[in-house]
């Protein structure tokens, strides 16, 4: 459990985006991205699965570095259970490239993931993760279709770690 509980919020999270105009200026659509991350490390904070599950699009599906994916149902799942183990939850990320084609747009997002886990052993969590997102317009809505992680590395308490190992 431990491996999926990290790797769809991670994905999930970093994916995590709602266009709230169609405007195709890429000017304009990273500054909506970025404020778009920042409320999805809100909703974290305050286990607001209703925010999150109304960016993704009804057949999202987030996908590991080996082709391997789970569904939307299983993100928010995960992305629940995550945000009740997690306290001083901070997330930044920075968007490399965006490519508006049509009615869909795609952009590379890098992301720094960190928090504390709870419970009598509590542990730093750091997860850095590079992810390539995809969103489609959904009536006057972008929703969020599909996340690809492309690298990743996992930290607890400052020391490499690999969940499930």
């Amino acid at each position: 459990m431990m491996p999926r509980l990290v790797f769809a919020p991670l994905l999930f999270g970093l994916g995590l985006l709602q266009l709230a105009s169609a405007t195709t200026r890429h000017g304009d659509v990273k500054s909506t991205l970025a404020a778009k991350y920042a409320s999805v490390t809100v909703a974290l904070r305050h286990q607001d699965l209703g925010t999150v599950g109304a960016i993704l699009a009804p057949d999202y599906k987030a996908y590991g570095p080996k082709g391997d994916s789970i569904s939307r149902d299983q993100v928010l799942s995960d992305f629940k259970r995550q945000a009740m183990s997690l306290t001083n939850i901070s997330w930044t990320r920075q968007l490399s490239s965006l490519v508006a084609s049509g009615r869909s747009v795609s952009v590379t997002v890098s992301g720094h993931f960190s928090g504390t886990t709870l419970g009598k052993e509590r542990h730093q969590l750091d997860l850095y993760a590079t992810t390539f997102d995809t969103w489609a317009r959904f009536g006057a809505d972008w929703k969020l279709t599909s996340s690809r992680l492309k690298q990743s590395r996992m930290m607890l308490d400052g020391k490499p770690f690999k969940p499930g190992h």
